[in-house]
């Protein structure tokens, strides 16, 4: 069963828009130097090691009332497999790639706007929140347990007229 790792605090004071017309901004930080200690599985304390094909990390959470705004957000990830197998994609747990399909985890990259191609619809929810994940779709042979992943996150409201009826 793949694993599910989770940064401590990776959830705390997300803002969420405030008024219709507002578009939010969340800054989401997973430092891969606090492998051991700074990350949960199944809420217990675990050690991040080298993600095999089904793992995940969290990277970030779209709040109870967003969707994502994709051509707005930036994700940033530095080298994590220093093996040069790993690769990965960016999205949720109903959809695994449906932020960005393949993200190189074998060399730093930043991913912008256009970079994200979100073809199945609207990422977010109404009723609950959205953990971000990258899972990784080939195993890592080296973890590089250095370096930060950013999660830069733009969402805005759920609007009932276009994005479909409540499903609360």
């Amino acid at each position: 069963m793949p694993n599910i790792y989770v940064p401590i605090n990776v959830s705390k004071n997300v803002a969420t828009s405030e008024a219709a017309s507002n578009l939010t901004f969340n800054k989401f930080v997973t430092d891969l130097s606090k492998a051991a200690s700074g990350f949960q599985v199944l809420g217990i304390p675990a050690t991040l090691v080298a993600p095999q094909i089904g793992d995940q990390i969290q990277i970030g959470v779209i709040p109870a009332g967003e969707i994502l705004v994709p051509h707005l957000c930036r994700f940033t990830n530095p080298i994590i497999d220093s093996g040069a197998t790993g690769i990965a994609s960016l999205g949720t747990t109903a959809l695994p790639a449906g932020i960005k399909a393949t993200a190189s985890v074998q060399a730093a990259a930043t991913y912008v706007g256009s970079g994200f191609a979100i073809s199945t619809g609207e990422v977010g929810a109404d009723n609950a929140e959205t953990p971000v994940y990258l899972t990784f779709t080939a195993a890592v042979a080296t973890l590089a347990a250095t370096g930060l992943i950013v999660w830069d996150q733009v969402t805005r409201p759920w609007n009932s007229m276009t994005d479909g009826p409540s499903t609360s």
